[in-house]
């Protein structure tokens, strides 16, 4: 298991050192009835995971021969990016929908073979943010929401496809595609973090997140920390 703990004291230090500093604020901030669209990155990082007992067939065929083993995996972390947008209900309810894209280096062991590649990964998720503070141009919040994981590995799982379609100018173009290993999967977090109202139209929110992702025979647990640029209309 990875060691998580620096980023977790990074975000906790960041949120009570502003929101610390928000008590000595004045002055009227309001945000109920507005809409934000916003632009992220995020580091992103995963527990190792292992599937016990995973039996997968070793050869090709109608009846291939399979062998039984524990299957580990581990994704290495990774910046990712991405956007956003959410609606303001209130000064204190922030209800916020973002997607995120990247592509984490994986290393997968099971039967004494080893596996690494780049996978290709899609989140997205929803989001109800409870800011702490009125009328603050700092505010700490809480957050819970639910969402999914894409992931494509990037190990083919079939022959290559080809499809042949004529160009009036080029003639006939061949485009071929690999087939590869993907699956969706269900998520759900919880978060904390600080925004800060820069001016009426502009804000910067930094997010702590732990995800919990619905695996088939596991749950997968992945750390987020997020800074966001907003821009309110």
């Amino acid at each position: 298991m990875k060691t998580h703990s620096g980023l977790l004291v990074f975000g906790l230090l960041t949120t009570v050192l502003l929101s610390t500093n928000s008590l000595a604020q004045n002055g009227n901030h309001r945000r109920a009835g507005t809409s934000e669209f916003y632009l992220l990155l995020q580091q992103w990082s995963s527990e190792d995971t292992s599937i016990p007992n995973l039996t997968l067939p070793i050869a090709i065929g109608p009846n291939p021969p399979t062998a039984t083993s524990d299957l580990r995996f581990d994704y290495s972390e990774e910046t990712m990016w991405g956007f956003g947008g959410g609606y303001n209900f209130s000064d204190l309810l922030f209800l916020r929908g973002e997607m995120t894209f990247g592509s984490p280096d994986y290393a997968m062991t099971w039967n004494n073979t080893r596996i690494t590649g780049e996978s290709w990964i899609h989140k997205g998720s929803v989001n109800l943010d409870l800011n702490l503070l009125k009328n603050r141009p700092f505010s700490p919040f809480i957050s819970g929401g639910i969402g999914y994981m894409y992931v494509d590995t990037g190990i083919p799982n079939g022959p290559p496809q080809y499809t042949v379609w004529w160009d009036y100018y080029w003639g006939p173009v061949v485009v071929g595609s690999q087939p590869t290993y993907t699956d969706w999967y269900f998520t759900y977090n919880v978060a904390a973090g600080v925004r800060w109202d820069i001016n009426d139209r502009m804000s910067l929110r930094f997010v702590a997140a732990t995800n919990w992702v619905e695996a088939h025979r596991d749950t997968l647990q992945t750390y987020e920390a997020t800074f966001a640029l907003s821009f309110r209309y």
